[in-house]
């Protein structure tokens, strides 16, 4: 290729960048993941395209600084695109992979060391009480047989 057709070509390629392109969509896009993307390319936690994730702009403008790099913003009610104040809440890494670990677990059916805890002091519960209720039957007939027992001897 010709240094001509290099040149012709870049301009091109500079004619259909950003705003200039048929394909341009005001800088927002919804990636795979379904959450919104925003052209931002000079941001610290910009993609190779320069594209932020829209909740982490609208948290650090509500915030007035930057997320910290152990920050993250969470869904509160789990909708990738829904981007409202209200829904999002920051959180450290650690907290918020402890919470979708949480969500997860419950999903399938896991329970945690602390929920099994739980469950087991519900049965224990559940069977004391059964277990008094049938002691208190129990006595009840024993103490109707023996008084029954006695009456039989009287006659």
């Amino acid at each position: 290729m010709g240094t001509k057709q290099k040149e012709h070509l870049e301009k091109l390629n500079a004619k259909q960048k950003g705003k200039n392109n048929r394909n341009w969509r005001g800088g927002k896009y919804i990636n795979g993941n379904g959450y919104i993307m925003v052209k931002s390319p000079n941001h610290p936690r910009a993609n190779l395209g320069g594209y932020v994730f829209e909740h982490i702009l609208i948290m650090e403008k509500h915030l007035g600084r930057f997320l910290k790099e152990n920050e993250v913003t969470h869904h509160l009610n789990g909708i990738r695109n829904d981007n409202r104040i209200e829904n999002l809440v920051v959180m450290t890494k650690t907290n918020h992979a402890s919470l979708h670990r949480k969500e997860y677990l419950k999903k399938k059916g896991i329970l945690s060391e602390e929920e099994k805890k739980k469950k087991n002091r519900i049965r224990a519960k559940n069977y004391y009480q059964r277990n008094k209720e049938q002691k208190l039957e129990y006595s009840k007939k024993h103490y109707q047989k023996k008084k029954g027992e006695k009456e039989n001897r009287k006659l």
